[in-house]
């Protein structure tokens, strides 16, 4: 959809402008984003999820009207070697 498109080109966008942050790729599907990026050992990844959710839900409210994105309470998060990427 439209919304998930700009969803995930802010999410990319916000994600290379933090310091210590890079984004890699963001997909999804209608109810679930995900997000793969690389991180600097000294920031907690807790934070920079915070950070993303937090900063993508007031843009996406704001574009598309209040609560057009709502975020589940926790989130799910996998460590792997970029080798592992198929891109």
């Amino acid at each position: 959809s439209a919304m998930r498109s700009v969803l995930h080109q802010h999410i990319r966008n916000y994600c290379n402008g933090l310091d210590g942050v890079h984004c890699e790729e963001v997909g999804g599907t209608e109810d679930h984003v995900n997000v793969a990026f690389q991180i600097s050992p000294d920031l907690a990844p807790a934070v920079v999820i915070g950070k993303i959710k937090g900063n993508a839900s007031f843009h996406m409210n704001k574009r598309f009207g209040r609560r057009a994105l709502k975020w589940q309470r926790g989130y799910g998060a996998v460590s792997f070697s970029k080798k592992h990427l198929p891109w």
